[in-house]
């Protein structure tokens, strides 16, 4: 069996494996992101970046966290703070 050969049978084995699983990069795009930045939850609203700063820095404004350096706001919270508005 040649190295070519060899390599072909381990992406099949693991194609198998995967099988149910996200098969497809463009998959993961149609499902909604559980993080948002600043620009999204703006979006998400319908409201400017600025006004979320605004809030961020006055206390108010749904709740964010800091992951990895960036700000960022859980889906879930941010919709379930905008229908106690």
């Amino acid at each position: 069996m040649n190295e070519l050969t060899t390599l072909e049978n381990k992406i099949d084995a693991l194609t198998k494996m995967g099988e149910g699983l996200i098969s497809r990069p463009d998959e993961i795009d149609d499902r909604p992101s559980l993080w948002l930045s600043t620009g999204e939850t703006a979006d998400l609203m319908g409201i400017a970046a600025s006004t979320l700063h605004r809030w961020r820095a006055e206390g108010s404004g749904p709740p964010c966290v800091k992951l990895r350096g960036a700000l960022r706001y859980e889906r879930a919270a941010v919709e379930a703070w905008m229908t106690t508005r």
